[in-house]
């Protein structure tokens, strides 16, 4: 057939019925996976005692550590520079959730790049590695910063006194304490993702609930 002076070749019948029939093939397969039978419950119970076995004893450890948190700041709460500066108690729970924050989300993105399988490569690894140290330091600095600037003026308008030594202290003890908690922390979570990847176990399940649980525990 002749279209604008062009030439438009036809397919044969027999090809166009081998495409039909190999597309509805393959069509049938993904709805027949798609819609395939649920798992029994016995499948369905073993699945949930593996996940309750996994997740548990990471969650039991994080609440006692949040416990031991809480009770190390009643303890160090008494101690003269939180009765000098009375800022820095309210420094505390700013800081302790802006940090786990920044744990969490790293243990997510480690763990995603542990069940794709990026962290098998040594040289991934370490490019993924360096990276995410280096995006944490710099968050931690900014975060530990904003968080001594939001103390102080918190204060400031519950008590309408506002002394730049305060902020100065503040801002340098929560810098460095934002700082090399992070870089702790990081390390200890890329070997938990790495262990845990080895072991067979699903990172995600683990590591963000240590991650919280020791980001307030380190850096308080």
């Amino acid at each position: 057939m002749a279209v604008g002076g062009a030439h438009r070749p036809f397919l044969p019948a027999e090809a166009v019925a081998e495409c039909y029939v190999a597309l509805r093939e393959d069509v049938e397969a993904c709805a027949a996976h798609n819609t395939g039978k649920l798992p029994t419950h016995h499948e369905s119970g073993q699945d949930f005692a593996s996940l309750v076995q996994e997740t548990f004893p990471p969650f039991l450890v994080a609440g006692l550590g949040m416990v031991g948190a809480g009770i190390l700041l009643g303890h160090v709460k008494h101690l003269a520079v939180f009765q000098e500066v009375g800022e820095l108690l309210i420094l505390v729970p700013p800081l302790l959730g802006l940090k786990g924050n920044l744990e969490m989300t790293l243990a997510s993105r480690l763990s995603t790049h542990a069940n794709l399988g990026h962290l098998d490569s040594k040289d991934v690894f370490f490019d993924i590695a360096v990276g995410n140290l280096a995006a944490v330091q710099c968050q931690a600095i900014i975060v530990g910063f904003l968080a001594a600037v939001v103390a102080c003026a918190l204060n400031l308008f519950t008590t309408g006194d506002m002394n730049l030594s305060h902020l100065s202290l503040m801002a340098a003890s929560s810098v460095g304490a934002a700082s090399w908690a992070s870089l702790l922390l990081a390390l200890i979570m890329i070997g938990i993702i790495v262990f845990s990847r080895r072991m067979g176990v699903d990172p995600d399940n683990i590591a963000s609930p240590i991650a919280g649980m020791l980001g307030d525990l380190v850096t308080l």
